[in-house]
């Protein structure tokens, strides 16, 4: 089995499937390797491109906390509870980050505060969203009305700010779900921003990218020795080091090869380039 992440790995910067790679992947579908979808983005993100390759198998979405089919048979999950999605927001409103919240029922729905309408953090994050249609629904709710279990929370604001609010999530007498510190990346969004500004992911305690492929090969009945995984960014690192093979794309942010523990990492060439068919060749599978 091989598996991709999709933003900055499977899709060029155009976010398309390049030709060569669609023919390459319906030609190992063909003579029976199995593939699968890891991402970030929601299901409803995700299957145009389920769709385009006609993936029969489970995918993983929300960074992994969700593990469903194309059916929409719901194959696994991991949430942060109701009070965790709480201590989020009130981390949120200490250490001045916005939050932005992906809701459980509906895997495709980005929740955001009222009160945060109109912020230059929201408004950069809505425009970037408008170019890479992560989510098929956003939805502004009052930050006190907010009552549910979330797939993930982001806090995003300046790197102090960020810094702050992961000290906070690290206070909490009982930990209802993970952090970590990432770079902002995504289209359409200025350099300036970039550099200046972070984003705490808050996720479901035992929910990362390699729970997902974990299920998926379990359910296939697939050893993880066998299967192959493509990635670009810092939230694919527990995939790639739980496959048998990982694969790091070349437009990966520099030092991120450095991170990744595994005996069977390989380097290929950029999502603009080559670089999918240059590891399927090394792999040997096409």
């Amino acid at each position: 089995m091989v598996a991709f992440d999709l933003d900055g790995t499977l899709l060029d910067s155009r976010k398309k499937i390049r030709s060569e790679v669609k023919i390459a992947l319906n030609e190992l579908q063909r003579t029976g390797v199995m593939l699968t979808l890891i991402t970030g983005r929601s299901f409803a993100a995700t299957l145009p491109f389920i769709e385009e390759l006609d993936i029969m198998t489970p995918v993983g979405v929300v960074h992994g906390s969700f593990v469903r089919d194309k059916q929409g048979l719901e194959i696994a999950k991991r949430v942060i509870p109701k009070p965790g999605v709480r201590d989020a927001l009130d981390i949120a409103e200490k250490s001045g980050c916005i939050p932005f919240i992906v809701g459980s029922d509906h895997d495709g729905e980005l929740i955001i505060c009222e009160e945060h309408k109109g912020h230059p953090v929201v408004e950069t994050v809505l425009h970037a969203e408008s170019d890479q249609v992560l989510f098929d629904e956003i939805r502004f709710i009052k930050c006190e009305d907010i009552d549910l279990a979330s797939f993930g929370v982001y806090l995003v604001g300046m790197k102090d700010s960020v810094t702050e609010a992961l000290t906070l999530c690290d206070s909490l007498p009982v930990q209802l779900f993970k952090s970590g510190l990432y770079p902002i990346h995504a289209t359409g969004v200025s350099e300036e921003f970039e550099n200046q500004s972070a984003v705490a992911m808050l996720s479901p305690v035992g929910a990362d990218k390699a729970f997902a492929l974990r299920e998926i090969a379990d359910c296939l009945g697939v050893g993880m020795e066998t299967v192959a995984a493509f990635g670009d960014w810092h939230n694919d690192i527990p995939m790639l080091e739980a496959a048998g093979t990982a694969i790091l794309m070349g437009n990966a942010p520099k030092g991120l090869y450095q991170k990744i523990n595994h005996p069977n990492l390989l380097r290929t060439g950029p999502n603009d380039g080559s670089g999918i068919i240059e590891a399927l060749r090394k792999l040997g599978v096409y």
